[in-house]
């Protein structure tokens, strides 16, 4: 810059006009957190030009590799330091660019990226976009959904569903789990399957043929869709439909028949189809030999009626009907059969038998003889049905020998056959069979051995045990089967039932028909015997699941004596309902109990619930109670019966630290249940809590802590995928931690269950009290809390200190403070601490590594302040940079305005806004008005205020270098460019010359200029100065438009009335050129003559025309520049006032003749042509040239 001054005192004040260009209009960075970015930007001069200058940056984060530059073109390098910036923040700023030809903004914006996952669809910045991607290739979405970059997808309120994410992401590559975040995030419907055939029927199958149908997918998304069948008939060409199987939503599923697996007749199934947790169903039959045909429908009808012919028997048999009511019904389904098929003899039989029931032997004889006629041997039964002819046809003949005859070749028959119909006729045409009751039943013994289930043979094995129970000597399955029989039938007897139970007592294995048995017969019967055998057996098997309960329960309620009855009573107990409990059983458990810790529970709940009721049993109960809950808490348990005597029974001299350990998670324990039974254990996550806790499902249930409300549940099976949506389920809280929360006081400091539920850790705001302070205190030691809860809690706790006047905790935990996840206006509130407590250089660098973002000016003050007097005013480019941020904020002291006069190095408006600010605060600006002056001669800046600058600048006594160089450019300014000019640059101008020192010639150009303009300021000083500078430019031959100003004192400036001047200011560099024509009154001249104009100084040109009264002239102005011409001025000037000249000039005469002759005044004429004349006359003769 003090180049730019010499420069200025040699005259040199040209100033190129053109700007500069930059490569850029703004500078935009994108860069990630804790990384220095660095790039270049080009300065362009004019081209040609010299130029020079420097450059700062707003921001300490953006730094350059220098601050000068020059030549015709500069490539500025930078770098940008992020660290301590965070994902999301923007700064702006700008580099000044101080230059000799100008002053100019480059602005920059740093927007510190985001880290978003790129896709083939373009950046993944929300859940919508993923939504899109997942929808348009969803193996790339399962790919991202699994990389941990997919994190930074969570902004805003899609922030709620990060646990969720984290909770299912946690298996690399499950769709299923992609599936489930969607859905949970309500970015997709679930998928429907529909499948057109509500039915599937199949007649008379091939073995091999494919069979099949389409099932439609209605919406997008993970496709897993399993097909199997209940019964197992059909066999699927897969068993797995996924997303490769569906073309255009649409997939056929194909199957075959297992042939083999078919029985006559329809056989029925389902298909099954399950996608995750939901299934459908598709009925199929498949019909064979005909069952779908007419003849199909025939047999099925004619095995109807067989079935009824059956059931109307055993009601005959076993005395539930008479026998005319046996005898009608079957008449008539024996005629419905016969209606159904004619041709079929067996139909044919049944008539016979109940025709001779009805002794009609004769229309039997008839029938029997039509029946006869009817036997095939070629059909299958026929056997069976010519054995069924010959009994029939023996209880008509009623002959000895012939029904002897027929025994034997029954008999035949059936060791033929073994079939158990033909051995019921055995059994009654057999006289050895009819003797004996116990070769009877060995024989009704070996037909179940062999197969057969009929009731026939049920109802004549029952029929024995009923005339003589003693046959009964053990219960194998062919005894179970016919007792049950009978109690299913309630034709049991008392005896019967005895010895059953007699008999059961004998059983070394659990039977469920013999059990089965036993309750059909004390339902029928409601004997205390039979109750007894009951329990009994039950007891001695070891039978406690709940269904046995009634049994034990009407045992109690009946008073019977048995060994462990009311344990098994406890044991069997469903301890989930509310059933009162037996007071025998109380009564009987109130002295010493050895049951499982449930029983035990659900039994003192039980008491407690009643001790209104049974006040002295609950008196007795209650030291055993106490020590139970106790014992219980200590190992941790819990359920409802639990709950409720934890509730009642725990006290405070209980609170010891093994209890309370135990109660920061039993309090806050939650059952959950759900309906699904493929569902292995529960997942839940805490947004407090680092990781994850998982719980196993029991029998649909499962128990967990929750220590709130924010939490996220998840369901997981047992191929590892989890579930959000579509698993019912209820959660209920066991306990109601308030009253024992208030026991356990200030207890329990480094329970993290008591501390998250104490201090409230789903509030959004942290509020620390002298209750919880402790508790917040060791939360902060816990690794299992999130570090960004942690610094929040630090912040909370750091606030409470200082509102307490806690100094020596408030000292440590600022010095202990790490700024890393804490926010921006919470940083603000420690540094503020620090400050206060003296410890300005963590605050300060907490301020230089994070920026001044959300940090209140008033403490950046006070910090700045501190630092300044400990550097003792030396530079510091961040210190400036922090302290110019406060001034533009408007908060600063006058520490930092002195610091910032002194270094600070920027735009001429900052620097005149820093000396406007030193006047209000009466500082020195001696220093920071010479830094103004001397850049706004170097940069050429506009500043209003720059007189009052100077004058500032001169009133400290002003360089003489400076100074002059100021004026003179002010001077330039005005004369060449002008420019309005304070008098005081003119006051000025006299001094320096009263002092003796050299001015530039356009200096006394500008001081003939201004006073022209105001004479009224001319005095006599100042007429002696313009009488010098005008006389030495009129002998220069320099005439310019003012000089005629001050003729009055001036006698040569009033020889100039003879002519026009014109004056131009031509562009810097060009050449003006005048073309004009001279037009007089009495005469035309019609061509231009031109002629170059006279430079005066700095593209300042003028012409002297001699110009009379009368006479005009009309010219135009070109500029001549690099060989090229350019019109730019054109204009007429005339001589028409009557203005008194200067006597004695020959102009003068010349132009009085003018005016009178105008006038028409020829006498005056006449006189002043004698009088030009006689001066002509004189001035040849009496002034000679030597």
């Amino acid at each position: 810059m003090q180049d730019k001054i010499e420069e200025i005192l040699k005259g040199n004040f040209d100033y190129d006009i053109s700007s500069l260009d930059f490569s850029c209009i703004k500078l935009e960075l994108e860069p990630s957190i804790d990384t220095i970015t660095e790039g270049t930007f080009s300065i362009y001069g004019p081209e040609g030009s010299f130029t020079s200058g420097y450059i700062y940056s707003s921001d300490f984060r953006m730094k350059l590799d220098t601050d000068y530059f020059a030549g015709e073109s500069a490539e500025i390098h930078y770098s940008f330091d992020s660290h301590g910036m965070t994902e999301g923040d923007v700064l702006k700023g700008e580099f000044s660019v101080i230059s000799s030809h100008g002053e100019f903004y480059l602005p920059f914006v740093v927007s510190i990226m985001h880290k978003v996952p790129d896709s083939s669809m373009g950046s993944i910045k929300n859940l919508f976009h993923f939504t899109n991607l997942a929808k348009s290739n969803w193996d790339e979405a399962l790919k991202l959904f699994s990389s941990p970059d997919f994190s930074s997808a969570f902004l805003g309120n899609d922030r709620q569903f990060y646990q969720l994410y984290k909770g299912l992401s946690c298996k690399p590559g499950n769709s299923r789990n992609m599936e489930e975040f969607l859905l949970a995030v309500n970015k997709k419907q679930r998928i429907e399957y529909l499948v057109e055939d509500e039915e599937i029927k199949i007649d008379e199958p091939i073995a091999g043929t494919e069979y099949g149908f389409t099932v439609t997918r209605n919406g997008w998304g993970y496709s897993f869709l399993e097909v199997s069948s209940s019964n197992g008939l059909f066999i699927f060409d897969k068993s797995v439909y996924t997303e490769d199987n569906f073309i255009v939503n649409k997939c056929n599923v194909w199957f075959k028949v297992d042939t083999k697996a078919l029985h006559k007749g329809n056989n029925f199934d389902e298909i099954i189809l399950r996608d995750g947790q939901n299934v459908f169903t598709i009925p199929a039959t498949v019909s064979t030999e005909g069952a779908g045909s007419a003849h199909g429908r025939k047999l099925r009808e004619i095995k109807h009626l067989e079935v009824d012919l059956m059931t109307y028997y055993q009601a005959f048999r076993l005395k539930k009907i008479s026998m005319n009511t046996w005898l009608k019904e079957t008449e008539n389904i024996v005629n419905n059969m016969i209606n159904a098929d004619e041709s079929n003899v067996n139909s044919r039989l049944f008539q016979a038998q109940v025709l001779i029931s009805m002794e009609r032997e004769n229309e039997a004889r008839w029938i029997l003889d039509q029946a006869s006629s009817m036997l095939d041997a070629t059909k299958r039964d026929y056997k069976v049905s010519y054995a069924y002819h010959l009994y029939l046809t023996s209880l008509i003949t009623k002959n000895i020998d012939f029904s002897r005859e027929v025994t034997e070749t029954v008999s035949r028959i059936y060791s033929e056959t073994k079939d158990w119909r033909i051995a019921w006729l055995v059994i009654y045409l057999s006289e050895e069979y009819n003797r004996s009751d116990s070769k009877r039943w060995m024989f009704l013994e070996e037909q179940f051995k062999m197969g057969c289930t009929s009731p026939i043979v049920y109802i004549e094995a029952l029929r024995l045990m009923l005339s003589n129970p003693m046959i009964l000597r053990s219960l194998e399955n062919f005894e179970l089967q016919v007792c049950y029989y009978g109690a299913r039938n309630e034709c049991l007897s008392k005896d019967l039932v005895m010895q059953i139970a007699e008999l059961s007592s004998r059983q070394k294995e659990f039977s469920p028909v013999l059990f089965k048995t036993l309750t059909l017969s004390y339902e029928k019967k409601n004997d205390n015997d039979i109750l007894n055998a009951i329990c009994s057996y039950l007891i001695r098997n070891n039978k406690v699941e709940t269904r046995y309960f009634k049994w034990y329960a009407l045992g109690a309620e009946a008073g019977l004596r048995l060994t462990r009855l009311y344990e098994y009573y406890m044991m069997s107990m469903d301890t989930s309902k509310k059933t009162p409990i037996n007071k025998t059983v109380l009564m009987y458990f109130a002295y010493n109990s050895d049951l499982d810790y449930i029983q035990n529970a659900h039994l003192y709940a039980d008491v407690l619930s009643r001790r209104d009721k049974f006040p002295d049993l609950y008196n007795q109960y209650l030291p055993q109670m106490e020590n139970f809950a106790w014992e219980q808490l200590k190992k941790k348990r819990i359920n409802k019966d639990l709950a409720q005597l934890y509730k009642a029974l725990l006290s405070e001299k209980m609170m010891d630290d093994e209890t309370i350990h135990a109660l920061s998670t039993v309090l806050f324990m939650n059952q959950i249940k759900t309906d699904s039974d493929s569902m292995i254990r529960v997942i839940i996550r805490h947004p407090r809590i680092k990781g994850e806790m998982a719980y196993p499902i029991v029998d649909r249930v499962a128990r967990f802590p929750l220590w709130g409300q924010e939490h996220v549940i998840l369901f997981e099976d047992i191929q590892g995928n989890r579930y959000a949506e579509g698993v019912n389920y209820t959660v209920e809280k066991l306990m109601i931690p308030g009253k024992i929360i208030k026991m356990i006081g200030d207890q329990g400091l480094d329970e993290l269950g008591l501390n998250m539920y104490i201090c409230d850790f789903d509030r959004e705001t942290i509020h620390v009290d002298k209750d919880n302070r402790i508790r917040f205190e060791r939360v902060l030691k816990d690794e299992r809390v999130m570090d960004n809860f942690k610094a929040k809690i630090h912040v909370a706790l750091t606030r409470y200190y200082y509102d307490n006047d806690i100094t020596d905790s408030l000292d440590w935990f600022l010095s202990d403070a790490e700024p890393d996840n804490i926010d921006a206006s919470d940083r603000d509130e420690l540094m503020r601490y620090m400050i206060i407590r003296g410890m300005t250089d963590k605050a300060y660098e907490w301020l230089c590594i994070y920026g001044t973002a959300g940090i209140e000016v008033k403490n950046i003050v006070k910090l700045l302040e501190t630092r300044i007097e400990q550097c003792q005013g030396d530079r510091d480019e961040e210190l400036v940079t922090l302290c110019m941020y406060a001034f533009r904020k408007g908060k600063f002291n006058e520490a930092i305005l002195n610091y910032l006069i002194k270094n600070y190095e920027g735009m001429t408006k900052d620097l005149r806004s820093l000396w406007k600010a030193a006047l209000s605060y009466d500082i020195d600006t001696y220093y920071i008005a010479q830094k103004i002056i001397i850049q706004i001669l170097y940069t050429g800046a506009y500043v209003g205020e720059k007189i009052e600058i100077f004058k500032d600048y001169v009133s400290g006594g002003a360089k003489t270098e400076i100074e002059t160089a100021f004026v003179s450019q002010c001077a330039y300014e005005f004369f060449v460019n002008d420019r309005i000019m304070d008098g005081f640059i003119f006051d000025e101008i006299q001094r320096i010359i009263g002092r003796g020192e050299k001015l530039h010639r356009v200096c006394k150009l500008a001081v003939i200029k201004y006073y022209a303009e105001h004479m009224d300021e001319v005095g006599e000083e100042q007429k002696k100065l313009i009488k010098e500078y005008v006389t030495e430019f009129l002998l220069e031959g320099i005439r310019l438009a003012c000089f005629t100003q001050f003729k009055e004192f001036l006698p040569l400036a009033a020889k100039m009335d003879d002519s026009a001047i014109i004056e131009y200011h031509a562009t810097l560099g060009a050449k003006a050129v005048i073309h004009y024509i001279l037009e007089k009154s009495d005469e035309d001249d019609n061509e231009y003559r031109e002629e170059d104009m006279d430079a005066v100084y700095g593209g300042v040109f003028f012409k002297e025309i001699p110009l009379f009264f009368g006479e005009s002239i009309q010219y135009y102005i070109t500029e001549i520049q690099n060989g090229k011409s350019q019109l730019t001025e054109s204009a007429t000037l005339q001589k028409n006032d009557i203005e008194k000249s200067p006597e004695g000039t020959r102009y003068n005469l010349v132009n009085d003749i003018a005016i009178a002759q105008t006038l028409q005044d020829y006498d005056t004429v006449d006189g002043l042509l004698r009088e030009y004349k006689k001066t002509e006359y004189l001035s040849k003769n009496l002034f000679k040239v030597r």
